[in-house]
This record gives structure tokens, C-alpha cells and sequence, in this order.
């Protein structure tokens, strides 16, 4: 929980900077053990409530990741102006 506050003020930041409020920015907090999602759009950020432990769910931590990255560059494209 420590690390909310932090990743919350970089997630508002991004948003600032892309200039667009509907461009959904996503973040994490991890110990390295444990790892929460959650994600800005608008003025609301939503915060994935299961905390995902690396040895237990490696594989939806993973897939998580995997996931987040997919979205990021798909964003990267909206702001460049390059249709999907």
C-alpha cells in the first residue's frame, strides 16, 4: 500500500503530459513478491483489488504484464495519431 501514492501522482502526471484525459494510463506496485494493478482514465483510477504473489500466480502476473504492455503501445499509437 506504501506505494500507491507514488504511482498515482506519476499516473495523473503521464496523463498530463499525453494531454488526454480518455487515454487510460496504467500502473503497478510491486514488493518483487507482490503485485497490484490499477489504471487512470479520467479523473477516476480504479485499483485492481487481488494481489497477485509471484511464486502462486507468476503465470497471471506474467499475463498481466504482458497485458499492460499490449495496452501502453496501443496508446503510444493514439497519441502518435496512427489509427488501430
Amino acid at each position: 500500500m506504501k506505494g500507491w501514492g507514488q504511482v498515482c501522482a506519476e499516473m495523473i502526471a503521464a496523463q498530463k503530459l499525453n494531454g488526454n484525459e480518455n487515454i487510460p494510463i496504467y500502473g503497478l506496485v510491486s514488493t518483487g513478491f507482490v503485485w497490484q494493478f490499477a489504471y487512470l482514465k479520467g479523473r477516476k483510477i480504479t485499483v485492481d483489488t487481488d494481489l497477485l504473489t509471484a511464486p502462486k500466480h507468476l503465470n497471471e502476473v506474467l499475463n498481466s504484464l504482458n497485458w499492460v504492455f499490449c495496452e501502453a503501445k496501443k496508446n503510444i499509437d493514439i497519441i502518435k495519431g496512427v489509427k488501430l
